[in-house]
């Protein structure tokens, strides 16, 4: 098959994915589908596909992760880390071009919810194994592509296969930028809780680490809404947040949490919170916002700067919080992610992308979140071709995959795996 066959196929295969709904599901959750049978349909999908290409698989039973490998049995294990499971749809008038589970190609964009994180990513990345397997390659080590099934909420699938399976040694997670991301901020998100409201009633359905577009509330029998504009967390600044612009306006100013947000969540860069760690790489986003007459609570998301203990900023904000007598509860901490510029992983993966892309850039560091630091020896590496203008809607209305970025990502890939097959590993 040649390289152009393999990007129709690839294609074909991110659109089957596409048209699964897997956002997390507890409503009907099951043995066996413990995010709901969405998830579940999209980690038989993508086991589906890996068997096709000569791939062995694995779907862990209790319906946590899924794995598909190839190599010989007894060498050291390269990992590729995704994960099938996406953020909510959000407002299904926010899709202009296609609906979100479409998978429609428009304007050479395949359109649709996972598109670019992280279904297309991975499609991208068994259809690389292929274009070895087809090229008569012969695997030096084994190469296991590990893929979760609530990477955009709990981590439960990675961690349930930390339990229980072989760790790999090196590899990536195709979840972020090229070239690469070697640094990767602390992540925590918080719930918040304070009094109810006998008067106030106002519920979001969003996803923490996504900035939020629309809120409506009830205030006193009045329904008010207010719109801004969807980002994912680790750029919230490029977002519009709603739930802000509902505090904002003075109409809930008797609920419990309001002094509290007013005085440190605000501002995005976390000027309010803690001055001293205050920088443009720190993040606050508020993702939901609950009221009820039995409580009230906001879900909050923080990216920590690379020199932050995550540890002690966590302490420091639970007491914080006391001051205003509510109650922090931590939902997530991911600790940062650091590896050293001049690790044989982090040069092989740039000169791939730099011979490729004819560039020469450096490494970056993001205050995004991936699978990469659930491992030891591990980096981001793509999909998004930030230097060449690469639409990025992760996490919003219209997320999409410019089809002309497929082909130079399978090359990529391709270089990127045989590369590190061919690094001495023990």
């Amino acid at each position: 098959m040649d390289i152009q066959q393999l990007e129709q196929l690839t294609i074909s295969n991110i659109q089957k994915l596409v048209q699964i709904n897997t956002v997390r599901d507890e409503e009907h959750k099951e043995v066996g589908k413990p995010f709901g049978p969405g998830i579940y349909n999209g980690l038989q999908a993508f086991a589906d596909i890996a068997s096709s290409i000569g791939m062995d698989t694995f779907i862990d039973p209790d319906g946590y992760y899924a794995y598909s490998e190839i190599g010989p049995k007894d060498q050291p294990m390269i990992g590729i880390l995704a994960h099938i499971d996406t953020v909510g749809l959000g407002d299904a008038s926010q899709w202009t071009q296609a609906s979100a589970l479409s998978g429609e190609i428009v304007d050479d964009k395949i359109i649709g919810r996972g598109s670019l994180d992280d279904k297309g990513p991975l499609v991208i990345n068994l259809m690389a194994i292929k274009g070895l397997i087809d090229s008569g390659y012969q695997f030096k080590h084994r190469v296991r592509m590990i893929v979760g099934g609530a990477e955009e909420t709990t981590w439960e699938g990675i961690n349930k296969y930390k339990q229980e399976q072989e760790f790999p040694i090196i590899g990536y997670a195709p979840d972020a930028e090229f070239p690469l991301i070697n640094g990767e901020q602390g992540i925590v998100q918080f719930s918040i809780k304070g009094l109810g409201s006998d008067h106030i009633k106002v519920t979001t359905n969003n996803s923490i680490n996504a900035v939020c577009d629309f809120v409506e509330a009830n205030v006193n029998g009045e329904t008010i809404s207010f719109e801004g504009k969807a980002a994912h967390a680790m750029e919230a600044h490029k977002g519009d947040n709603a739930i802000n612009k509902l505090v904002l306006s003075s109409k809930i100013d008797d609920n419990s949490l309001v002094p509290f947000i007013k005085d440190h969540l605000l501002a995005v860069h976390g000027q309010d919170l803690f001055s001293d760690i205050s920088n443009e790489t720190m993040m606050v986003n508020i993702g939901n916002i609950f009221i009820d007459q039995e409580t009230s609570m906001i879900q909050i998301d923080i990216r920590l700067p690379l020199n932050v203990d995550g540890d002690t900023f966590i302490n420091n904000f639970k007491e914080l919080v006391k001051n205003y007598n509510l109650e922090a509860e931590v939902i997530k901490y991911q600790p940062q992610l650091y590896v050293n510029e001049d690790s044989p992983l982090v040069k092989l993966l740039l000169d791939v992308y730099n011979t490729k892309m004819n560039t020469n850039t450096k490494p970056l560091q993001t205050g995004g979140g991936t699978y990469a630091r659930a491992f030891d020896n591990f980096v981001a590496f793509g999909l998004v071709f930030s230097e060449f203008g690469m639409i990025d809607k992760m996490h919003q209305a219209n997320e999409c995959l410019e089809i002309k970025f497929i082909k130079p990502a399978l090359e990529i890939y391709m270089k990127a795996i045989q590369g590190i097959d061919n690094l001495e590993l023990k």
